[in-house]
């Protein structure tokens, strides 16, 4: 039913939302203050996904970024490295490229729906389409497949990788070791 499907989508969300908040909070519990901004198409975002556009999320970090105290230690995960260039510092775990994000997305949608991936690859350059469960614009796709990450880095030596997972759940060992090793890293920046 219409409903389920909304409360199933909804659950998700919160589902995926669930390690963000442990590691804020795990940050906030060592002093370290963190801002999570809502990227347009995402999340809480009036913009539908479908009209989301790459340079639209690389200006809305920069706009939180510039609201902020400098020195601003930016943290990313995977494809959100692609959108921290802005802050003073970054610390990254396992970043990745725009054209790798969209392979996961394309293989993960394709092995579900029981189409080719390249078939698929084509549509989504050609017309509005739902991957990994987002829709997105061909104007996104095109950005995306370019998308590369600029500026140098703090890289996370972490072991495990909870996003590879067939069903990623709450991992609290691997979000209390983020944590430290962010909180050790930050305190290196603000010492600089």
């Amino acid at each position: 039913s219409p409903e389920t499907l909304v409360r199933h989508q909804r659950d998700q969300r919160i589902a995926r939302a669930a390690p963000r908040r442990a590691t804020m909070r795990g940050l906030a519990s060592h002093g370290v203050a963190s801002v999570l901004p809502d990227l347009p198409g995402m999340s809480d975002s009036p913009v539908a996904t479908v009209d989301a556009r790459f340079v639209d999320w690389c200006d809305a970090v920069a706009a939180v970024v510039a609201t902020l105290p400098p020195p601003v230690m930016t943290v990313a995960v995977r494809g959100g490295a692609l959108l921290d260039a802005a802050g003073h510092a970054r610390w990254r775990l396992a970043p990745t490229s725009g054209a790798s994000v969209l392979r996961d997305m394309v293989r993960a949608t394709a092995l579900s729906a029981g189409r080719k991936t390249a078939e698929l690859a084509a549509t989504a350059r050609a017309v509005p389409t739902r991957l990994a469960g987002n829709v997105l614009h061909p104007l996104l796709y095109a950005a995306l497949s370019e998308a590369e990450i600029v500026g140098d880095a703090q890289l996370a030596a972490l072991a495990g990788t909870p996003w590879r997972r067939a069903e990623p759940g709450d991992d609290d060992a691997f979000v209390a070791a983020m944590v430290a090793d962010i909180v050790d890293w930050s305190k290196t920046c603000v010492a600089r």
